[in-house]
């Protein structure tokens, strides 16, 4: 969800930039062949022991804020003594890969978790192109040195296996155009975290890398024998960490707003998919999700999962495993501490819904989660926190890895989550209020009042919709499909949202149209907002822009009229209550609204 206004019904977050990008970012500019600017750039533990790997090699990196100036070295230079990575497992896959273009000897090592993980598809890859490998304890893992090759490959080609991770694959790719002969990769076994090898090749091919792939992906060319000539490369915002927020959202029973985050149709993060995930579990049925190609999306879906009305099952993700914790394994036993209900399999989980009993939780004695180290972990364990309060989490600082500001944002979040409890659980659901009425007769901002009178969320269906595709505003997802797909992916939408309870829900004028989308309205307690077309024209006014025309009518004012005309009887079909906005300021309506339903739930008890 991208920021796109100061609700203050609504708490508001910042994510860093990607780690992803920002570690690409920082090997590419480094491999230039001009001083070259990251900007949005995150500064983390990864980071930290991939600028200073980069500064023992003669590169220069200077950080101010989320700004980095490097200054390429026009020759890599190692000069033998141990370099430490921590568990950054980027920064060790990367790093080692610099071995074909920099002269010396490249000594890595890292923590007793980075010793476990896995390297030898990558140590493999290296020796086929001319890199000798020594190990100074456990064969094919680190510590290890590498011999530099200063680009003078042994052969053009060589072939590496993907299935524990696509990072070997990235590394050897962002290195190739410093090669004499570039490079022909072959991937080999099945693919995962494929966003990630194509995000590496996009920022690749922006620097001006020459890169062509096969249709089916698994050989990669690049041409060799050049430099990097970008000036500026940008970050975008963190996707992976965005994902924990809106978990934590879930959590809390609220919404937020992200500054700056980047639509997922135009993304390089493949962690942009969680806003479809999200939309998944609003969906009224069993959810199956294959995180193939998104294993750090595994700790917030589970959070969000929680909070889902269904069973959900998670799977292909068995090289989460090998993560900086077994996080299938520490989900899973963690979270049973608390008595939730998760089923562990070998490459994933079934994860049950919040029992009513749970409530129990609120009462119960504190819990220590112990994240393992993982900051993925530990900012699961802290979203679920703001629902479940007798969770703390151990080794909290271990964030600093991906996120160091996470518990500052997290605050953010809780004042908007005081009022909700598990003790509340085995209570009655709250029903669905849907409003419903003509453009510009106040249905996005009278829902957000009656939502924070009633304490329930507010969804405004035109601002989903056009998130979910990707666009700033409904009007542009209307201007590009054309009403009828507009119609059908707004009445699915809509079917999707009214499965849900206790929402207050804003939809779009022409959600009439749809013959089910009534039947649905006509459940729930639908409220028409009406006013004079005149009244609409001057709340419409410069905002007309974003909107396109419907009909062939001259004015704006004639255009409403021919609406109006064709939904009055239809917005009557399914209202239970007729509220008059003309005369009324919105605090006035979302007033009059509360109480009609206050006396409607008192009515039926």
């Amino acid at each position: 969800m991208t920021a796109t206004d100061t609700d203050a019904s609504k708490a508001r977050v910042r994510c860093p930039g990607s780690k992803s990008m920002t570690q690409r970012a920082l090997i590419i500019a480094a491999l230039g062949n001009r001083p070259a600017r990251i900007e949005g750039a995150l500064w983390c533990d990864d980071s930290r022991y991939l600028s200073e790997l980069l500064r023992r090699l003669g590169v220069g990196v200077v950080w101010s804020g989320e700004r980095v100036d490097v200054q390429p070295s026009s020759r890599l230079q190692a000069d033998g003594d141990a370099i430490f990575c921590g568990n950054a497992g980027t920064t060790v896959r990367f790093a080692s890969c610099l071995a074909l273009v920099c002269g010396g000897v490249l000594h890595i090592d890292g923590d007793a978790r980075m010793r476990q993980r896995p390297i030898a598809p990558l140590i493999h890859a290296l020796e086929s192109l001319g890199v000798h490998a020594r190990f100074h304890g456990e064969p094919l893992h680190v510590p290890f040195v590498l011999q530099g090759i200063e680009g003078q490959a042994t052969a053009a080609g060589c072939s590496v296996d993907r299935t524990s991770s696509s990072q070997f694959a990235s590394g050897l790719l962002m290195v190739a155009p410093r090669l004499r002969d570039g490079l022909c990769l072959e991937l080999r076994g099945a693919q995962v975290s494929q966003p990630y090898l194509q995000m590496t090749i996009e920022m690749m091919i922006r620097a001006g890398a020459r890169v062509e792939a096969s249709t089916d992906g698994r050989e990669i060319r690049v041409g060799g024998n050049t430099r990097y000539s970008a000036d500026v490369y940008r970050v975008e915002p963190d996707w992976s960490g965005a994902a924990l927020l809106q978990a934590a959202a879930c959590a809390a029973g609220t919404e937020i707003d992200i500054e700056g985050l980047v639509s997922p149709d135009r993304s390089l993060q493949g962690d942009a998919q969680f806003a479809l995930m999200l939309r998944e579990l609003r969906a009224p049925r069993p959810h199956d999700f294959d995180l193939s190609d998104a294993p750090d999306l595994i700790a917030p879906l589970v959070v969000a999962a929680l909070f889902s009305r269904h069973p959900s099952r998670i799977f292909n993700v068995s090289h989460a495993r090998v993560k900086e914790s077994d996080r299938i394994f520490v989900l899973c036993q963690q979270l049973s501490r608390l008595g939730l209900e998760i089923e562990e399999r070998e490459d994933g989980m079934i994860v049950h819904p919040l029992r009513a009993d749970a409530a129990a939780l609120s009462r119960a004695d504190p819990v220590a989660l112990d994240p393992h180290g993982d900051h993925r972990m530990a900012m699961a364990f802290g979203a679920l926190s703001l629902r479940i309060p007798i969770i703390s989490v151990m080794d909290p600082s271990c964030v600093s890895k991906s996120f160091p500001s996470f518990w500052d944002e997290l605050e953010r979040l809780r004042p908007f989550a005081k009022a909700l409890s598990l003790a509340a659980a085995d209570a009655p659901r709250a029903a669905t209020v849907v409003l419903v009425g003509m453009r510009g007769s106040g249905k996005s901002t009278v829902a957000r009042l009656v939502a924070r009178r009633l304490k329930l969320r507010c969804v405004d269906a035109d601002e989903e919709l056009a998130s979910l595709h990707g666009f700033d505003h409904a009007g542009e997802l209307l201007a590009e499909r054309g009403e009828p797909e507009f119609r059908r992916l707004e009445s699915e939408l809509l079917a999707e949202l009214m499965a849900q309870e206790g929402i207050v829900l804003a939809t779009g004028g022409g959600a009439v149209l749809d013959a089910g989308t009534r039947g649905a309205l006509r459940a729930h307690a639908t409220v028409w907002l009406d006013a004079p077309l005149e009244a609409l024209a001057a709340r419409i006014g410069r905002d007309e822009r974003l909107r396109p025309r419907l009909t062939d009518a001259d004015t704006l004012a004639d255009e409403l009229a021919e609406l109006q005309a064709r939904r009055a009887a239809l917005y009557a079909e399914v209202a239970w209550l007729k509220i008059d906005t003309a005369e009324r300021s919105p605090d006035q309506v979302a007033d009059e609204i509360a109480d009609a339903l206050t006396a409607r739930t008192s009515s039926r008890l």
